[in-house]
């Protein structure tokens, strides 16, 4: 599994995470043993020097405060904006821009 660098979204990349975990069939103690080294950059910026040791010793706490720092909270406004405002770039295929659209 590839690190989450934030170049890829948090969603997406927890998804992965979570899947790949519970394949595996990983507790808790595992999922933390897992996580902590594929964080890059920010994240581990955030993880390291903002959060208490206590925090990132505990999977589920860490990954809320991961979620509250990463997500992306999208509103219908903002859908609506954003939607209004695409265009099929030159380089995509009209699949890929369906794609992206939906």
């Amino acid at each position: 599994m590839p690190p989450f660098t934030e170049k890829e979204g948090w969603e997406t990349w927890r998804a992965q995470f979570r899947a790949i975990a519970n394949r595996y069939g990983w507790d808790e103690e595992e999922r933390l043993n897992q996580l902590l080294p594929r964080l890059e950059d920010a994240a581990t910026q955030f993880v390291f020097s903002q959060l208490s040791a206590h925090v990132f010793n505990h999977y589920h706490e860490l990954m809320k405060e991961i979620d509250s720092r990463f997500r992306v909270i999208e509103t219908p406004r903002t859908f609506a904006a954003k939607f209004s405002r695409r265009s099929q770039r030159s380089c995509e295929t009209l699949e890929e821009f369906a794609a992206d659209l939906k």
